[in-house]
């Protein structure tokens, strides 16, 4: 599916095989990541992942031309099975408590809410310098 998303992104000019690099992101109770896609010195996209004890954070950042272009931020509770044995660890179901997306205006984008603005630039900052 990613490789897919590249290649509407991209067009004809992905010739190369893309690279992904993982990197650490986030101190988390169950770790965290963030996956950078790159081919011929383009930054392709960016999805980070931190998955906390009740949530999952999950960002997603799409660039053209290595300029990001669109945002997508989602909080997911994470499920849990509620009987017999296994009761309290985590089923695997986990519901959308919140997503909002943005699309950029000459590479930078707009988010009111101060906490995730922030987050979204340490993010961007973390994956330039990791790429």
């Amino acid at each position: 599916m990613k490789i897919l998303l590249l290649s509407i992104v991209c067009g004809s000019s992905l010739h190369a095989e893309p690279v992904v690099k993982r990197l650490d992101w986030l101190p988390a109770c169950d770790g965290s990541v963030i996956e950078i896609i790159t081919g011929q010195s383009n930054v392709f996209s960016v999805h980070a992942q931190a998955m906390h004890s009740s949530t999952i954070v999950e960002w997603t950042i799409h660039y053209l031309e290595n300029r990001p272009i669109s945002a997508e931020y989602r909080e997911l509770s994470r499920g849990r099975i509620s009987e017999g044995d296994e009761a309290g660890a985590y089923s695997g179901e986990n519901s959308v408590k919140r997503i909002q997306t943005w699309r950029a205006k000459e590479g930078e984008f707009d988010i009111s809410d101060e906490v995730l603005a922030k987050e979204l630039g340490e993010l961007t900052a973390r994956a330039k310098a990791g790429k």
